[in-house]
């Protein structure tokens, strides 16, 4: 797997922060290490996002992922979209990743753009590619 999931916190429910209006979901914020190849060649269509973890403990897909580049005020962002396709439980979605300048998948099976293989640490690294997840609660 070329995608590595790492949890950096998981916001409980706490609705007089209002953290969860709805008193429903269970939200994750975390970050993407991207390494190795892009995807497994035709017809997948980009990394497995395996979102197992005993700290998300709702048993359904995530409702919503943001994935978004972490970056430093003034640096300059790589050029990529990324989306997440959902898959038939937390463990089987994809990250696609969109180069935005032809508007095109990036290659499937190449090496990943340098430039998105750069992890976040402190202070952020570029491109620091980070994720919000949301998830039911009760489900």
């Amino acid at each position: 797997m070329a995608v590595e999931v790492v949890i950096n916190s998981v916001i409980g429910y706490d609705p007089a922060a209002g953290i969860d209006a709805t008193q429903s979901a269970l939200i994750v914020d975390g970050e993407l290490l991207l390494s190795g190849n892009y995807g497994g060649g035709s017809p997948a269509h980009g990394d497995v996002i395996d979102f197992h973890d005993a700290r998300i403990t709702s048993g359904s897909i995530p409702r919503k992922v943001e994935i978004f580049q972490y970056k430093a005020a003034g640096a300059m962002p790589a050029h990529y979209t990324f989306l997440y396709a959902f898959g038939t439980d937390a463990s089987d979605g994809e990250l696609t990743v969109i180069d935005t300048t032809t508007g095109l998948e990036i290659t499937q099976g190449a090496a990943y753009p340098t430039s998105l293989t750069v992890g976040i640490g402190s202070p952020p690294a570029d491109p620091g590619i980070r994720f919000r997840a949301w998830f039911a609660k009760f489900i």
